[in-house]
Parts: C-alpha cells; sequence; structure tokens
C-alpha cells in the first residue's frame, strides 16, 4: 500500500498509512516509530496541517525521546506555530543532543534568546549562555548576551571571569577593547 500511494503521489494516504503503522513494533524499536512520526510529519505538513503534524511528532518523540530529527522538525513547527514556550524547550534538547558543536551551540544560543526576549527567563537564559560560552568563549553573541544579564544582576565577580576567559581564547591584539572594559568594571564596581 505504501508503494501504491507513493506511486499514485496520494499523500493523504500516505500519512494515514504512516500514522497507523503498528505501535507494537515501536516497543522493539522505538526509533522506527520516532522515524515513521517524521515521514508522516512531513507529509501533513505538505497537506497544510501543521498542527497535526506537531500531534504526530510528540506521539514519536513519546516513543523517542532523543530523536534528533523529530525534534527538529517539530521545533520547526513550534515556532512556525508560535507555540515559543515548546521551541525553547526544544531548542534545549537539540543542543543537548546535537553531535556537531557548532550545531549544540547554535541551539543552545536560540534557547537563550527565545526565552530572554519572549519569557524574560534570566536564569534558563543565563544558564544556555553560559554552556556556549564554555564550549566557545570566542562566540561574540552568547558573550554579550552573558554579560548583560550578569551586569544587570550586579554580579561583577562573575562578569570578571567570564572576561577573563573571552580573553584568554582571543589573539593578543583583540584583547585590548575588552581589557579596557575591564579596567572600567574594576574601577567602578569591584
Amino acid at each position: 500500500l505504501d508503494r501504491l500511494a507513493y506511486g499514485r503521489g496520494d499523500h493523504v494516504a500516505l500519512a494515514a498509512l504512516a500514522r497507523r503503522q503498528s505501535p507494537a513494533a515501536s516497543r522493539e524499536d522505538p526509533s522506527w516509530l520516532a522515524a515513521l512520526a517524521v515521514r508522516a510529519a512531513t507529509l501533513l505538513v505538505g497537506l497544510g496541517q501543521p498542527e497535526e503534524a506537531a500531534a504526530t511528532l510528540r506521539r514519536g518523540l513519546e516513543a523517542h525521546p532523543d530523536y534528533l530529527p523529530a525534534v527538529r522538525l517539530l521545533r520547526r513547527l513550534a515556532e512556525q506555530l508560535g507555540d515559543w514556550q515548546e521551541t525553547a524547550e526544544l531548542l534545549l534538547r537539540e543542543g543537548d543532543l546535537a553531535a556537531a558543536p557548532e550545531s549544540a551551540r547554535a541551539a543552545l544560543l536560540r534557547a537563550g534568546n527565545v526565552l530572554l526576549d519572549h519569557f524574560n527567563d534570566t536564569s534558563r537564559a543565563r544558564v544556555a549562555y553560559e554552556r556556549v560560552c564554555a564550549a566557545d568563549p570566542q562566540n561574540g553573541a552568547a558573550f554579550g548576551r552573558l554579560a548583560a544579564l550578569l551586569a544587570a544582576a550586579e554580579e561583577w565577580r562573575a562578569l570578571v571571569q567570564l572576561y577573563r576567559r573571552r580573553m584568554a581564547a582571543l589573539e593578543p591584539s583583540a584583547r585590548v577593547p575588552l581589557l579596557l572594559e575591564l579596567a572600567g568594571l574594576h574601577r567602578d564596581r569591584l
């Protein structure tokens, strides 16, 4: 049936088949159900049914919460649907699951931005930015957002440590502006 529906380009039938695949098989191989959910969701998105696609992906992630393709597709749908809470949670999960360090850092940076910009959740945003800065002290976006959070919270010693870690990762000529900022911080706040 799957091949017939695919050969005819019948995306409605394909989506229905993918959603009705045997849940018994998923108990033996949860990644199978998650992969099937991604396939069905992709078809549903093509049919203009993003809410149904998101629901299908959530069911697939119940079977295999760490299936990165499902997490990424559900995150894109959550963004499209304007569900920023789910978007933030999925970006954090992407940051944990991504094999490529740059993908993990990008997801964590975006998670911090969503948490801060949409919810003013400074504590969770701070944790996300700290993770990015710890992995990549040269990341200017995470450094700037984290430095602003630390300054707003008047956590001057933590801010000094952040500056020191960043300077250690930079070329000597690039350290001069940071040294000047750090000197001003010592003069005015410590």
